[in-house]
């Protein structure tokens, strides 16, 4: 039951009401025929009136458009490059620590799980 109410939006329940009541009204002898597919249409059109409100209440968090108040919250040019320096400097640190593991000699443990398996010896379980 859950599910259904999930799915089922009253206002779209009100406008096909309103569409039956119109087809029942203007052309009565189209009811039972147009009946099923203003049923199998709740589902769908809810889902589309709940993306179109989820939407809206987004805002302009994702649009192109700034404001006045986005700028003053903006870093600056001499923020932005201090930040780019300490993260080339961190880049190159890293390199260096990477460099330095590749070319360490292996240690006993990593070895034996670097051997090809053929040459390794089943171990006892305890």
């Amino acid at each position: 039951m859950q599910a259904f109410k999930m799915c089922l939006n009253w206002k779209v329940f009100a406008a096909l009401g309103g569409v039956a009541i119109a087809v029942l009204v203007f052309a009565p002898h189209y009811t039972l025929a147009v009946l099923p597919f203003l049923l199998l249409a709740v589902c769908p059109l809810s889902m589309i009136l709940m993306m179109l409100f989820m939407g809206k209440g987004m805002g302009n968090h994702g649009g192109d458009q700034c404001s006045s108040d986005d700028t003053a919250a903006r870093p600056s040019a001499e923020s932005i490059r201090a930040r780019l320096g300490a993260v080339r400097e961190e880049e190159r640190r890293l390199e260096q620590q990477l460099a330095a593991e590749v070319h360490q000699p292996a240690r006993a443990g990593e070895a034996e799980l670097e051997a090809p398996l053929s040459t390794q010896r089943p171990t006892a379980i305890s």
